[in-house]
């Protein structure tokens, strides 16, 4: 996707770690608070538990393949809104 949108890939180690949860996630804002937008690539589990976190644990599950767009009202701990999901097959919910 940046390469669509042109714009720069930059790969933070935090993310390469298993157990991707709210602590890290912090850890990445906090890191590249300068940035307007962050887009975070993931795997499955670790992807929707966190999504499922940052909008008040309640539960999502994300096909592989699938993005979704959450807005952050708050870093720490970071928590905010779905404003959509985008599955692997082209459906939105």
């Amino acid at each position: 996707m940046a390469e669509a949108f042109r714009l720069p890939i930059i790969e933070d180690e935090l993310l390469t770690h298993t157990q991707f949860g709210l602590t890290q996630l912090e850890q990445v804002i906090t890191k590249h608070q300068q940035a307007q937008h962050l887009m975070l690539a993931g795997h499955e589990p670790d992807f929707s538990r966190l999504m499922s976190a940052v909008i008040g644990d309640g539960e999502l599950q994300i096909d592989h393949g699938g993005i979704g767009r959450i807005s952050l009202k708050s870093i720490r701990p970071p928590s905010g809104t779905l404003v959509w999901l985008l599955t692997s097959d082209g459906g939105i919910k």
